[in-house]
């Protein structure tokens, strides 16, 4: 309250105006754990911004990562008795919290190994205030020294020193960060040097703002462990510098053409109140499934659907308001399976899946739990884990998926007959460079001869792992559009194919004497391919013309095997070449394709 008095026109008047109480601000903050029968020891955080390199809390209770639980008492100014609380960037679950005079006790859950922790608090003593930070926390097991090593931190020579130095000592009030299990003992249990503790040449937490995460939930309802991967700090061109990728697939492994979902957290340096927008596109610009944003206090919470594996692409955000940047743009990639981030699944990433077979899931172990189902099993190929489709070509290339040129087409009928590669397929065969294949609408196209009153089918051939398309239509040379089925074929069932993809398209209503473009959008995202044909009933020799050369062709295949050589001259796809073939040919003698 504020008194003012005056003197008006001989009279003193006294007015006093009522001001809110000032906010009880963090003064300092402890993580306190309980080390056994030994007693309770506090590492003191450092209450600060964002961008201030936060404390380390190098211990952990609970056993395995991901499970334990952690107290936070925070010391006000004033004494608080009620408040509201969240996490901005990292993972943690909050739970009850508790008071006592000045101070609060803030418990957190499922903490993950690895991370920062920002802790935010609103309606304090019941204020109504807006999210503040008050503080801000680096988890880290084992990193015992808790000091920063550049611009970030590094389980590095001098923590292991430590560690050794206080194997048979008791924790005290000195050394206690030794026990970095709290169990009450520095022992071998505590400070085993193993991979699963120490990552003296991977584990680098960066301080640089923007930076983004991969979020993960391992484990069936009730016993998750929700693990955070983080993803490349460094945006420039597509093909010289290489994402962090994403290796889990967060579903059971079946084909990797089908698309999963992920979360990818990005953290900023302060409270975003606004964002303009988000997407997902590949090297060539394209959409890549599709995206929405939740705002989370400093974060922003970007979830991606439909999404197929072996893709490589940049997320940006604009207009975001707030932080000290107006937009967003990050490289991440997607490769099941790719646990040493090569961006291709070779030995080396089964290796690694065989190496943690039955670990307990942790930020060392987790990228092995490829089916994030909480259980890592990779011993043998059909194993969860290590599935046998993840080694079917993938790979990600620096235009973002390594799909080559269209190397083979094929116009296909059904034969009755002929049960050929698996399925009752007639084709006929055509192996770029045949210029036919990439000529102009109006030029000298590949025809389809054949009638047997059946749909056009076209059969598109790439040397590599595809696994989706955009769109396709079908026009002809007057405009005229038709209706275009398709399925992929993935590592396809015909006997002459090792790998690759066959797209096939089925195409309705071509009548005879037509010029038509069958145009493919976003093949794997990235490819456009048109093919342009024609539809020429008794052209066996495929010259665009109906002459007695065809009919000749057709008669000299009279009584032969039908087979690949043949299936051409069958024009009625009966599976026999025959004299209606012939007859076929000859009532269309003298048609010429059609400009």
């Amino acid at each position: 309250m504020i008194t003012s008095t005056e003197r008006v026109k001989g009279y003193f008047t006294t007015v006093e105006v009522m001001l809110p109480p000032k906010l009880p601000v963090v003064l300092s903050a402890l993580s306190r754990l309980t080390h056994g029968s030994v007693g309770t020891f506090d590492n003191a955080l450092t209450v600060g911004t964002l961008a201030t390199m936060p404390s380390v809390e190098p211990r952990r209770v609970g056993g395995a990562e991901g499970t334990g639980t952690f107290l936070l008492v925070l010391t006000f100014d004033k004494p608080v008795t009620s408040g509201a609380y969240s996490i901005g960037d990292g993972y943690a679950e909050i739970g009850t919290v508790t008071y006592a005079g000045n101070q609060a006790f803030v418990p957190l859950t499922k903490v993950h190994d690895f991370q920062y922790v920002s802790l935010f608090g609103s309606n304090i003593n019941g204020s109504g205030s807006g999210a503040a930070l008050l503080l801000r926390v680096a988890f880290y097991y084992t990193k015992t020294k808790r000091t920063p090593t550049g611009t970030g931190y590094l389980t590095n020579t001098s923590d292991i020193l430590l560690l050794n130095a206080g194997i048979g000592q008791a924790p005290n009030a000195s050394n206690f960060n030794i026990d970095a299990n709290c169990d009450g003992v520095c022992s071998g249990s505590g400070t085993t040097i193993t991979g699963e503790r120490f990552r003296v040449t991977s584990g680098l937490l960066d301080s640089t703002f923007p930076q983004w995460r991969s979020r993960k939930v391992h484990g069936p309802g009730g016993v998750n462990i929700t693990i955070d991967r983080l993803m490349t700090n460094a945006l420039a061109a597509f093909n010289t510098v290489l994402p962090i990728v994403e290796s889990r697939a967060g579903r059971a492994p079946t084909d990797p053409r089908f698309p999963c979902s992920h979360k990818i957290i990005v953290h900023f340096n302060g409270i975003v109140t606004a964002i303009g927008g988000c997407t997902f596109t590949n090297s060539v610009g394209r959409a890549v499934g599709n995206t929405s944003c939740v705002i989370k206090l400093n974060t922003v919470e970007v979830s991606l659907t439909n999404v197929y594996d072996h893709t490589w692409g940049v997320i940006t955000i604009t207009g975001i308001v707030g932080p000290s940047v107006g937009s967003f743009a990050g490289h991440v990639g997607f490769n099941i399976g790719d646990c040493n981030n090569s961006l291709t699944y070779t030995s080396t990433d089964i290796s690694a899946l065989r190496a943690r077979n039955g670990w307990a899931i942790s930020y060392s172990s987790h990228i092995a739990d490829l089916d994030t189902n909480g259980s890592i099993i990779s011993l043998n190929n059909g194993d969860p884990d290590l599935d046998g489709n993840y080694q079917n070509a993938s790979s990600i290339t620096s235009t973002g998926y390594g799909l080559s040129a269209v190397a083979q087409v094929q116009f296909v009928k059904s034969d009755p007959t002929h049960p050929l590669m698996g399925g009752n397929w007639a084709v006929i065969n055509i192996f770029p460079p045949d210029a036919r294949v990439t000529a102009p609408i109006n030029g000298t196209l590949l025809v389809e001869p054949r009638d047997g009153g059946q749909d056009v089918a076209v059969m598109v051939y790439c040397a590599d792992t595809a696994n989706r398309i955009q769109s396709v239509t079908a026009t002809d040379s007057l405009g005229n559009t038709y209706p275009v089925t398709f399925t992929i074929d993935f590592n396809t069932n015909f006997a002459n194919q090792d790998a690759g993809t066959w797209f096939c398209f089925s195409i309705a209503g071509i009548p005879n004497n037509r010029r038509v473009a069958l145009a493919i959008v976003g093949m794997n995202g990235i490819l456009d391919y048109t093919f342009n044909f024609g539809v020429l009933y008794g052209d066996a020799d495929l010259s665009n013309t109906v002459d007695a050369a065809d009919v000749a062709a057709i008669n000299a295949h009279f009584a032969n095997p039908v087979g690949l050589p043949s299936y051409q001259y069958d024009l009625n796809c009966d599976g026999i070449v025959d004299a209606t073939d012939a007859a076929i040919a000859t009532t269309h003698l003298g048609e010429t394709l059609n400009p």
